[in-house]
């Protein structure tokens, strides 16, 4: 394992490889949409020469070759590999894929490994089981996310977090009295506003970025009990009172 590397699956605009950069890291910011990778080499171009951030323009998936990326309508990049991934699609585009064992072959293991590739997390994940382990790890609670918790388990991850993107806080911070008084109080200093939320001495925005890692994390880790009880718990209240869908990302730590 690289002690200084980070791995950005679906790196998107890139408001996450900055905190990386912050943080001290080097990064491998890995995007399927030509266009992304293109944006990342205009923001970056300074710390991509000098070796700091290394640009991989590809799905990920099981076999090397091509595929078919779908592409949102909107200016934002938003794709997947998954045609239902994407809201108002507006064609696809021919990509390379590569599995990801390959670029743990030409990178090496990294010490934090982020995923967000709207639907396809599972195939990094799987790719784990024949790869050296990063310390920490992340990604998105979709559908299949028990599965994958325990995928990570019996991979060797002993904590566990999952995390409301929305306010980067756990899952049951906002469905406690304490939560919501604290929330309140946080947005009456100006801790947590529409433009950002200031967590670990970074402005992270909501809805554009995967937030704090590792020990920066909100709340206490997890086990594998805890955490599924936990997440089962919170889907059925998530039906219960009919909330519209938001995004929640799974950490987990080895022991």
């Amino acid at each position: 394992m690289v002690d200084d590397l980070v791995y950005d699956v679906g790196s998107h605009a890139g408001h996450d490889v900055a905190y990386y950069l912050h943080r001290g890291f080097r990064v491998v910011a890995i995007d399927a949409n030509p266009k992304l990778i293109k944006r990342l080499g205009e923001r970056f171009p300074g710390e991509i020469e000098a070796g700091r951030v290394e640009l991989v323009n590809a799905a990920i998936g099981i076999e090397p070759g091509e595929c078919e990326l779908w592409l949102s309508a909107s200016d934002d990049g938003s794709s997947s590999i998954f045609p239902g991934e994407v809201s108002d699609p507006a064609g696809s585009i021919q990509v390379p894929m590569v599995p990801l064992t390959s670029i743990f072959q030409q990178f090496g293991s990294p010490f934090y490994m982020k995923v967000d590739i709207q639907g396809a997390d599972r195939f990094c994940l799987e790719a784990l089981t024949s790869a050296p382990l990063p310390r920490y790890v992340s990604w998105e609670a979709g559908p299949g996310a028990v599965e994958c918790l325990e995928l990570v388990r019996r991979l060797g991850y002993r904590n566990f977090k999952c995390i409301d993107q929305t306010v980067f806080r756990q899952i049951d911070y906002l469905l406690s009295f304490q939560g919501r008084l604290l929330r309140r109080w946080r947005r009456w200093t100006g801790q947590e506003t529409d433009q950002g939320i200031q967590r670990s001495g970074w402005n992270f925005i909501p809805g554009h970025s995967s937030g704090p890692f590792g020990e920066d994390t909100d709340g206490h880790w997890r086990s594998f009990e805890q955490i599924r009880k936990e997440w089962l718990a919170f889907e059925a209240r998530v039906r219960m009172f009919r909330r519209p869908p938001a995004w929640y990302d799974f950490h987990a730590r080895l022991p």
